[in-house]
């Protein structure tokens, strides 16, 4: 979980990097009253102190480290650093006298970015940048290969290749939050690199078995398509293995348009394991299309390698579809 909440913080402070600064209007209001009683106050837990009962001039980047620094505290330890229900005297009196007792469940070297972020003197606050290069970042392999993600496109093949390679040991931990949104979206922009998609392919399909229907089809699914159009050999062979994990979350008209040309080619592909893989996804695929388009595209080449074949495998699947599927 402190992985989690690793990535979690870390991306924070990048998004928080480029979005735009937020002013407050208003910081004059009392808070010595019931947390539900104001909804449009902030929270006294995770407001910093220059805003506390005083109509700041300017609002800067230093408050917002500060409220962030309490948030981090909060995921870290699991309780809020402050916990004094909008009571300023408890607010102030935690803040004047904090400890170093007080971060005692904090991982070591995430102590003193806290510490500095939760200064009673804005100058002496580190920005969203520094907080970024903190040990508690920079020493996690997982955290790096984010990094990697991020800019992965600028990278040349060869350290693409190894990076794919330390990856496929790593990213089977990976929250799957972070797979969907971090690790998925890269992976399937580089699915139109060819000599990478060898490497590439079988993680996003590994990904996307934990998707619904629904994200299957908005996020991985656009991506795959240019593959499962122009697929042949070993590329084929994979996506004929998978066939039914993508038979089974793809909308009727991809599996028409997309998945049926695709297990057409493989049928008139040569390779005996292509044969016999995709005898065996396409008892899936005919549960899903009507009678008459199974028929025009699937039998006549069923019968077709019926004709041809001389491996045992590939025959005795032949003739259980024959009997099971279409009757004979």
């Amino acid at each position: 979980m402190l992985a989690i909440g690793q990535i979690l913080l870390f991306e924070f402070f990048n998004d928080y990097l480029t979005e735009t600064q937020q002013k407050f209007d208003d910081l004059s209001m009392e808070y010595d009253v019931e947390d539900s009683l104001l909804p449009l106050q902030p929270a006294l837990d995770y407001t910093a102190p220059e805003l506390v009962r005083s109509k700041a001039s300017t609002v800067g980047s230093a408050s917002d480290i500060f409220s962030f620094a309490c948030l981090a505290y909060h995921l870290v330890a699991r309780k809020p650093l402050f916990n004094c229900h909008n009571n300023v005297k408890m607010y102030m009196n935690t803040l004047t006298y904090l400890s170093s007792e007080a971060f005692s469940s904090i991982p070591r070297d995430l102590v003193s970015d806290l510490q500095r972020m939760l200064s009673s003197n804005e100058a002496l606050r580190p920005t969203a940048m520094d907080f970024t290069g903190s040990p508690f970042f920079r020493d996690d392999t997982r955290l790096r290969a984010l990094r990697f993600l991020d800019h992965m496109l600028e990278r040349d093949n060869m350290q693409k290749t190894e990076f794919l390679k330390a990856l496929s040991d790593m990213w089977k931990d990976f929250d799957p939050r972070v797979l969907r949104y971090k690790v998925l979206p890269p992976l399937c922009s580089e699915l139109r690199n060819l000599v990478m998609q060898p490497m590439i392919l079988p993680m996003v399909l590994t990904i996307a078995e934990s998707q619904d229907k629904n994200d299957f089809e908005l996020s991985t699914l656009p991506a795959l398509v240019p593959v499962l159009n122009s697929a042949a050999g070993e590329t084929l062979l994979l996506l004929v293995k998978h066939a039914e994990l993508i038979i089974n979350k793809a909308s009727h008209e991809h599996l028409i348009s997309h998945v049926l040309p695709m297990l057409v080619r493989a049928y008139d592909d040569t390779d005996a394991r292509m044969q016999e893989e995709v005898l065996k996804k396409t008892v899936s695929l005919v549960k899903q299309l009507d009678v008459q388009l199974v028929k025009q595209a699937i039998l006549p080449r069923v019968h077709g390698l019926a004709l041809k074949t001389t491996v045992a495998a590939v025959c005795g699947l032949l003739l259980l579809m024959l009997m099971v599927k279409f009757g004979f």
